[in-house]
């Protein structure tokens, strides 16, 4: 009897503790701790970043040297034009270049010296009806 009733008692424990965690994971309210832990457990099992990728980025210093953005299309054709001249497999844009500008040949030219890699803006179909 004494047996029963602790095997009772503990699957009655264990059945609130689950239906407490669904509710906290469910609500959001473990989300800091999974996150903390899933940057942990990445940090621990990810690769070292590659020597054979280089990022250029547009950071606060480029912007105080070069200027405002946006900046002209030659210039972007001057960047492609020196990065093309390390051979690399391939250089990739995470820019639109959304409106026409008077020095689009120029980018157009040095982009095809190297193999380019660029976003599209995807719009869903515009409706007619």
């Amino acid at each position: 009897m004494l047996r029963r009733r602790l095997h009772l008692e503990w699957a009655l424990i264990g059945l609130f503790a689950s239906l407490a965690m669904f509710g906290a994971i469910q609500s959001g309210l473990t989300r800091p701790v999974d996150d903390a832990l899933l940057d942990v457990a990445t940090r621990l099992v990810a690769p070292p970043p590659s020597d054979r990728i280089l990022i250029v980025e547009i950071d606060d210093a480029s912007l105080a040297s070069i200027g405002r953005w946006p900046w002209p299309r030659a210039m972007h054709a001057r960047l492609v034009d020196r990065l093309a001249a390390a051979q690399p497999a391939v250089i990739v844009y995470d820019l639109l270049f959304l409106d026409p500008a008077a020095d689009d040949a120029r980018l157009a030219v040095a982009m095809r010296r190297a193999p380019v890699l660029l976003p599209a803006l995807v719009r869903p179909p515009e409706d007619d009806t």
